[in-house]
């Protein structure tokens, strides 16, 4: 599903907001669409296992992933600098959720109907929430 929303943002730089363990990050790198993939998350540690895991996993995307330690509600990016921005299922981590959802001016481009949309997924369902 985040993929196919994605799907405007190929051949740009989009961002794994809460990139955890790495698992979207990967899967950006691994489809070969974006030049650039920013995981970014604000556990250290977390950063730590996403390199290990795109480290084994994932070795020859190096060159196309950034990772960074950001705070969800303080991104440090110019407005429109980013494609995209994927936030998964880690927003109920977020200490100011209302302030990072407002995320759309980082972004060049609308992903549907002109307008952006974060999908947040959880286990049983996916919402998409219009910002």
């Amino acid at each position: 599903m985040a993929q196919e929303m994605l799907v405007p943002a190929h051949g740009q730089f989009i961002m794994d907001l809460s990139c955890g363990s790495g698992l979207f990050t990967k899967r950006f790198l691994a489809s070969e669409e974006y030049n650039l993939v920013i995981g970014a998350d604000y556990s250290e540690a977390m950063l730590e296992q996403c390199l290990g895991f795109l480290e084994n996993e994932t070795r020859k995307y190096m060159m196309n992933v950034v990772l960074m330690r950001a705070d969800a509600g303080r991104l440090p990016f110019l407005t429109s600098s980013l494609a995209a921005v994927h936030a998964g299922a880690a927003i109920h981590c977020w200490p100011q959720p209302l302030t990072a959802v407002n995320m759309s001016h980082y972004c060049s481009l609308s992903l549907m109907d002109k307008s952006i949309d974060l999908v947040v997924l959880s286990c049983n369902h996916a919402h998409v929430l219009k910002i």
